[in-house]
């Protein structure tokens, strides 16, 4: 505000003011005037010169038409009638002067000629025949006011005069220009001749029969000067009859320029006359042109006629008018600015002192948040401005003392510095944040407060400051340090503008000490790397879990060809946790991780699968260097781990193959590698197998033999085959065993050891056993029909089946009879499982009277253990330890330990695969409740097994 009068005087300025104000008023005004008056005079020029086309247009409209209604007029008049009925059919008329026709021809031509003597422009009235051999009946001339009767023998006869028969052809054209006198020899307008209008009218009946025309010329000089009273000064006025001009007048004089566009034809030699061609034609409506502006207005007449009337004047003439006013606005445009000019200089002269004063007082040294406080004396008007001045100068102070308040007590440091980087103030939060005192910065460049190694970089930041728009920011992403007053460094973020004041740029620095956020961020950042990596990782071995070795696959890199993956599997892990402990597994898995990572090349992904299967990728395929690493890693991972001084022996089995990284992403290496690992298993466990072309023929196999299984168990092609159970005291059935056997179209009859792992890979084992028991059923109802005492059967059921939670519901709307049915339970190492649910389906099975079969007993698949728990009905004792019999003592006592087990609690004991009389009778003695094998009876199929029982006869127990 002090500025504002500190350099010009405010007297000097109001001075300028006025004078500009002045200056641009009569601009103004004289712009304004200019062209006020040139439109205005333009515009009441357009107006006069219309209204004046308008005049004359319907002047000489009228003229032409008044002519037709004069010849239309004549044509009803009774007298003209009369002597056009006189005429007879050959065109004649009577000579004799007394006759009718003769008095009818004198009332004629006294009727004409009183027509004509009131109407001096026309020329000629004439009465002609219809017909074409009709005469002349009269004819009256008008010469200059002196009416002329030509006699009847001077009269045309017979209608030959191409004149008439012109005339006839008007009709009903209404009107038209009739030829000049020409020169028959050079057919050139003869001297004096002047241009005439004929208009032409028929004479009919009632009927509308034409008995002859009236004619009348009219000299059209004179037609136009009657129509045309005056022509305003400096205007051309051009009339235009059909596109040609017939006349020209000007204000000085009227003119008959005998110029127009007509064409005359000789009826008989067709010769045609074009009289003086005109040059051009105007068209209707208002233009500009060589300086000329033309107004022209078309109108039409009876008979398709046209006749414009043009108006064209000079523009330069048009506003010579306002060029005269132009020159007195001007004059007075001058004085006007004369006026105010000096109006000016006497307030400014008047304002000057008091004025002075105050820009005095308002530019003396005082503090920016102290108000001023002015002494002003005289007008009104300045002690307002004075007051104003005060008002804005205490908002300013007032505004002054609140940043003055927020720089003290912002939470952030700001630091003030010139464009050089000399601090020139910090607040109180900046010299917390370096630890520092304000009288030890200030006068210092702004690098006293950052490492040494910032310096540069700031510089060049700074540098930048004046180029750049909006605000710098350091710190974020790249690190920004700050240096403490004892040398401490640490995180800052600073945000950066710069505010140019007058004649000087201050530089506004807000800074952040991002000591405490750094470290909360990177206590979140290294949570997320846990966490990120726990995702991936198996929490037991550390190794990649599933999903690691999922994303590992899928990052591969692209440079990568060809890849190995084995696949590796504890042998007898489960007997460890069983034995030993969950712990003692843990250390085993633990230790097989460790010894992985120490067997593995750098860049392979090892993980573990889940459980006791373990996955090694390794870039290339070589087989004969993955068989190297595999026969020197089993004996390493397979080594003895020792938990809490017990050894925990344990096997390793491998199965590897090799392809390239899109088998790999596909599953297909997977797929390969698990058959590898799965032979390996088959063969003895402990072995190392790789996928092979003849492993891949098997698998392509097993892949077709698992189609086609689908569609034979949606087909319902499964057959039974049913083994009798007998008493191993009397002999009789007490038991049939039901069987799945597939008739194969093409491999032959299949075994269920061939087909039903392929049925569990397939999710298809609930429908097997459905369509199993649908069997039986069908074939026991067909048996009590037949009056056969059928005996308890055995269906094979998953033992896994136990842990579905809608078993029991399914076997109920089987609707099984109650005590017809046992299922004898296969793969019974899934009864070690402590499931509550596997004690609850047994439980609900045995409500509904269904027997529970342990398969395979002995052989090591189910501990005692676990078939103590269920206490199931029967045992069968596996057919590898019967095939002992009689040779081993050892497989005598452990089919006699067997028994003792089972007597105690009530659960019947039966042998498989008894092959001959010797075994029978051995097994006998031992105590087996029943006997089953080859020596027995073999698998027969339904229609067989009716014969066993039919030679059985009433030895046949009754089912339970």
């Amino acid at each position: 505000m002090r500025n504002i009068l500190s350099n010009t005087s405010l007297a000097s300025l109001v001075v300028r003011l006025g004078v500009l104000s002045a200056l641009t008023v009569s601009i103004a005004l004289t712009t304004l005037g200019y062209v006020a008056v040139r439109n205005a005079v333009q515009e009441s020029a357009l107006e006069k010169l219309s209204f004046s086309v308008d005049r004359h247009s319907r002047n000489l409209t009228s003229s032409f038409r008044e002519m037709q209604l004069n010849a239309r007029f004549l044509a009803t008049t009774p007298d003209v009638y009369d002597a056009a009925r006189l005429i007879d059919a050959n065109g004649a008329v009577s000579p004799d002067p007394s006759s009718k026709a003769e008095q009818a021809r004198h009332r004629l031509e006294q009727t004409l000629a009183s027509f004509l003597a009131e109407r001096p422009e026309y020329t000629q009235a004439r009465l002609i025949g219809a017909g074409p051999n009709a005469p002349e009946l009269a004819r009256v001339n008008n010469k200059g006011g002196r009416i002329e009767i030509v006699p009847p023998e001077e009269l045309q006869d017979k209608g030959q005069e191409p004149y008439m028969r012109a005339a006839r052809s008007l009709w009903p054209g209404g009107w038209h220009l009739s030829d000049v006198t020409l020169n028959r020899e050079n057919g050139r307008v003869e001297p004096g001749s002047r241009p005439t209008i004929r208009g032409v009218f028929a004479i009919s009946d009632d009927w509308g029969d034409v008995g002859g025309y009236i004619v009348l010329n009219a000299d059209y000089p004179a037609l136009v000067h009657r129509a045309i009273e005056y022509v305003e000064n400096g205007v051309e006025l051009h009339i235009t009859i059909d596109q040609g001009h017939l006349m020209a007048i000007s204000a000085d004089r009227l003119r008959p320029d005998l110029i127009f566009n007509d064409e005359i034809e000789d009826p008989e030699s067709h010769a045609t006359a074009h009289l003086a061609v005109a040059p051009h034609h105007e068209t209707p409506g208002m233009h500009e042109q060589d300086g000329f502006i033309h107004i022209a207005r078309e109108t039409r007449l009876d008979g398709g006629r046209t006749i414009t009337v043009d108006v064209q004047i000079e523009k330069s003439v048009l506003l010579a008018e306002a060029n005269k006013k132009l020159m007195v606005i001007g004059a007075v445009a001058a004085v006007l600015v004369g006026l105010i000019t000096l109006a000016g200089l006497l307030i400014g002269r008047w304002l000057a002192r008091p004025l002075t004063r105050l820009a005095h007082d308002v530019n003396q040294p005082r503090s920016p948040l102290e108000p001023l406080r002015l002494k002003v004396d005289g007008y009104q008007e300045i002690r307002l401005l004075a007051d104003a001045f005060e008002q804005v100068s205490e908002d300013l102070a007032r505004e002054g003392r609140n940043a003055e308040t927020i720089f003290n007590s912002a939470a952030e440091g700001i630091l003030l510095t010139d464009e050089h980087g000399t601090i020139l103030r910090a607040n109180p939060a900046a010299l917390r944040i370096f630890e520092t005192e304000e009288a030890a910065i200030l006068g210092k460049n702004v690098t006293a407060l950052m490492p040494e190694r910032f310096r540069s970089n700031h510089g060049r930041h700074f540098a930048s400051l004046p180029d750049r728009q909006g605000t710098l920011r350091l710190g974020g992403e790249r690190g920004v340090f700050g240096l403490r007053a004892n040398g401490e460094e640490f995180p800052l973020e600073a945000s950066i503008n710069q505010v140019k004041m007058e004649d000087r740029t201050t530089i506004i620095a807000v800074v952040r000490d991002v000591s405490e956020r750094r470290a909360r961020e990177e206590q979140l950042a290294q949570q997320a790397r846990e966490l990120e990596w726990r995702a991936t990782h198996d929490q037991l071995s550390g190794l990649l879990n599933r999903r690691g070795i999922d994303e590992a696959i899928r990052t591969y890199a692209d440079d990568v060809q060809d890849v190995t993956l084995i696949q590796i599997d504890l042998d007898r892990f489960k007997h460890v946790n069983d034995t030993l402990g969950h712990e003692a597994g843990d250390a085993v898995i633990t230790a097989v991780g460790d010894r992985l990572r120490e067997i593995a090349r750098p860049g392979d992904n090892i993980a573990r699968m889940g459980g006791d299967e373990f996955l090694l990728i390794r870039n290339g395929k070589d087989e004969e260097a993955t068989k190297t690493f595999a026969e020197a890693a089993i004996p390493v991972l397979s080594a003895t781990v020792e938990f809490n001084g017990r050894p925990c022996r344990f096997g390793v089995s491998m199965g590897a193959a090799g392809g390239t990284v899109d088998h790999l992403r596909t599953g297909e290496l997977f797929k390969r590698a698990d058959h590898a690992l799965y032979r390996a298993k088959g063969e003895g466990r402990g072995r190392f197998r790789y996928f092979s072309p003849e492993m891949e023929r098997r698998l392509k196999d097993r892949a077709n033999l698992a189609a086609e299984l689908e569609d034979a168990i949606e087909a319902d092609e499964l057959g039974i085959a049913y083994m009798p159970k007998v008493s191993a005291v009397d002999g009789t059935i007490i038991g049939l065993e039901a069987l799945v056997r597939w008739n194969h179209p093409e491999r032959g009859t299949l075994s269920p050891a061939t087909f039903l792992p392929i049925a569990d890979e397939l999710k298809l084992t609930e429908v097997l056993d459905a369509q199993v028991l649908k069997h039986v059923m069908r074939d026991r109802e067909k048996w009590l029909r037949e009056g056969y005492e059928v005996p308890t059967v055995s269906v094979n059921v998953s033992a896994r089946r136990l842990l579905e939670p809608n078993l029991v519901k399914i076997v109920e709307d089987m609707g099984i009879p109650r005590g017809t049915i046992n299922f004898e339970l296969l793969e019974s190492i899934f009864l070690d499982d402590t499931s509550e649910m596997i004690a609850w389906n047994i439980d609900g099975l045995r409500d509904m009277g269904i027997g529970i079969e342990i398969d395979d007993f002995g052989s090591g698949h189910a501990s005692i253990l676990g078939v103590m728990k269920i206490r199931p009905d029967w045992v069968k004792i596996d057919q590898a330890i019967v095939r002992q019999l009689p040779l081993s003592e050892t497989g005598e006592s452990f089919v006699k330990a067997i028994i003792d087990m089972a007597t105690p609690f009530d659960i019947s004991v039966v042998a498989e695969g008894v092959e001959s009389a010797h075994q029978a009778s051995l097994l006998k003695r031992l105590g087996c409740t029943a006997l089953q094998g080859y020596h027995i009876g073999r698998a027969e199929n339904a229609a067989r097994t009716t014969r066993i029982l039919n030679r059985a006869g009433q030895r046949a127990a009754k089912p339970a």
